[in-house]
């Protein structure tokens, strides 16, 4: 799989290039599908960009490789800046569990909270993602996770990055109240804290 060129834009959004993040959000959805508990581990690929690439683990295997594009490598294929990644296709079946289900589709709205928190240049995004999917199991409300910016350097302190995080929350039953979405969205954000010292960025 290869992501260049820009994406179109939503409402939360405006148009940029694609990047790391957006490949590893269909991957996580791919993976979902069947099932499949992975970690990203920094990757050592040459040919990949060195701070921002992956290497796709589950069960201690690699089963694959996520990550932009080094920039000589970029320049060789004529491109300004692509996110490759591959996956092996008998491990990733390997790891299948269970059967595909459909579900219909949801009565209620759900609500998407974004926030930005300040933690070390050298804590995983990953790793960050993780530790907010695991202190909002137990409510089984959050329905996706995602990062949508990394940003390092004025206005964000030496040796620290900001990384801003959407969550999206919805309940098949009813519609959420604001103060359930704002105390989930606390619950995560002092999750960060205990386990990466992460500061909501102000």
């Amino acid at each position: 799989m290869l992501w260049f060129g820009e994406s179109e834009g939503t409402l939360y959004e405006k148009t940029r290039r694609y990047d790391f993040y957006d490949a590893k959000g269909v991957l996580d959805r791919l993976l979902a599908v069947f099932g499949t508990d992975v970690s990203y581990v920094r990757s050592s690929m040459p040919w990949l960009h060195p701070g921002r690439s992956a290497d796709i683990v589950a069960d201690g295997e690699t089963i694959g490789v996520i990550g932009e594009l080094h920039p000589d490598t970029a320049a060789q294929f004529g491109v300004a800046r692509a996110v490759y990644a591959e996956l092996d296709v008998a491990l990733l079946l390997a790891t299948y569990q269970g059967e595909i289900q459909a579900k219909g589709l949801p009565k209620f709205p759900g609500s998407r909270r974004d926030i930005a928190i300040v933690v070390d240049r050298a804590t995983l995004v990953g790793d960050l993602l993780t530790t907010a999917r695991h202190s909002l199991e137990a409510s089984g409300l959050l329905q996706g996770i995602g990062v949508f910016d990394v940003y390092a350097g004025e206005g964000v302190p030496d040796g620290k990055k900001s990384v801003a995080i959407s969550m999206f929350f919805q309940d098949a039953e009813r519609t959420l109240t604001d103060d359930e979405i704002e105390q989930l969205v606390k619950t995560a954000t002092e999750a960060l804290r205990v386990d990466h010292d992460a500061r909501l960025r102000s």
